[in-house]
Formats: C-alpha cells, structure tokens, sequence
C-alpha cells in the first residue's frame, strides 16, 4: 500500500517537476487545466442538471476558456469575463435547449461549478 502511493507520488512529481521549472506561464496553465477539468468533471457528475449532455462538456469546455482567459488576458480585464461568463452560460443554454424550463437549474449549476473549481485554481 505504501509503495503503491510512493510510486505514484515518484510519478506526478517527475511530471510535474519539468513541467513548474521548464514550462513557464504555458506549462502552469497545463497543469491549471487539466487539475481544473479533473475537478469540474467529477463535480459535474454530482450535480443532476448536469449530468445530462452536453451539460459536463460544456461546462469544461467553459472552463477552459476561463483558464485560457487568466494566462492571456491582462489582470485588469478578468474581472470583466468573469462578469460576462454567467451571461454567456444563460445565451448558450437558451440556443442549446430552445426552452426556459430547465435553463435556470443547469446554467445555475454550470456557474457554481466554475466559480469553485475553476477560479480559484486559476488564481
């Protein structure tokens, strides 16, 4: 059991490690990303409005724009997409689904689950 965690521990530290000193800003947004969409992926399986298709793709798809948007943009205009992402969640459900129904519930959840994993892990 030990040697099992230690293997794995020796394995993401030789992936990491390259990647933190020889990366830069693109290998830190990598690793931003692919943390990110592990963390919206398992969180989108635990929300019922998401669990539907296109529900978790798009919501990692998003995701992944707001990651591409902290480490392209300049700092003072992340507030104003993190502002419109909810706006461009709401446009797209409503041109998706062509109902109201159940736009608020899963674009609701959509947001929650950028704003906890993805924001944060991209500061």
């Amino acid at each position: 059991m030990l040697r099992d965690r230690v293997i794995t521990a020796a394995v993401i530290i030789a992936i990491l490690v390259p990647l933190f000193l020889f990366g830069g800003v693109l290998g830190i947004a990598l690793v931003v990303a692919a943390l990110g969409g592990t963390g919206v992926w398992e969180l989108a399986r635990c929300l019922p409005a998401l669990k539907r298709s296109p529900g978790k793709e798009l919501t990692l798809a998003l995701g992944f724009g707001i990651i591409a948007a902290f480490y392209t943009f300049p700092h003072g205009t992340l507030m104003g997409v993190l502002a419109g992402y909810p706006l461009l969640v709401i446009l797209i459900h409503l041109i998706l689904y062509h109902r109201i129904e159940r736009t608020l519930e899963s674009a609701s959840e959509m947001i929650f689950a950028l704003a906890y994993v993805i924001v944060p892990l991209s500061h």
